[in-house]
């Protein structure tokens, strides 16, 4: 393709054609980018890679019809372009799933933990506020006998 032939393929699929540019660091031929512009670009520059690591670009393909089209179909006969946009966004799905993978096989098994993990010190903590009430209730118990042992009363250990 060429400047013009992907400004009618943006017509033609209902998309809006930006510009026609030239920069060698950016994927070469005819491409959309929802995430920019929401629009149809046109890189010429005869040393631009035919690929990029912009997993947001789609690469506009034009089919044997002349028909251009977002997504290569199993009827069309997508240059290397295409095949790339396929194999990268193909990795991208394996990568999803493993991370989905984790969400729904580990992700669930240590919230499990640290549930566990909150109930049980939940648990210690009660068990340490009985201990401190008994031990408590044994010093004012051990007080008010050895108070009574000296020969003190609750009026003298008051005064003191």
């Amino acid at each position: 393709m060429d400047g013009e032939d992907c400004e009618m393929a943006a017509e033609s699929l209902e998309l809006t054609y930006i510009s026609k540019f030239e920069d060698k660091s950016t994927r070469a031929g005819c491409f959309f980018s929802p995430g920019f512009s929401n629009g149809v670009f046109f890189n010429g520059h005869p040393e631009a890679p035919t690929m990029d690591d912009h997993i947001e670009y789609s690469t506009i393909c034009r089919l044997e019809t002349s028909e251009p089209t977002l997504l290569p179909t199993e009827e069309s006969q997508c240059d290397m372009v295409c095949m790339d946009d396929l194999d990268r966004l193909e990795k991208r799905v394996d990568a999803n799933a493993a991370d989905l993978g984790y969400l729904t096989e580990d992700v669930p098994t240590v919230l499990a933990n640290t549930f566990t993990t909150v109930n049980d010190l939940e648990k210690m903590v009660e068990d340490l506020k009985a201990e401190v009430e008994r031990l408590s209730k044994m010093v004012t118990d051990h007080h008010e006998r050895f108070s009574c042992l000296a020969g003190m009363d609750k009026e003298d250990d008051k005064e003191d």
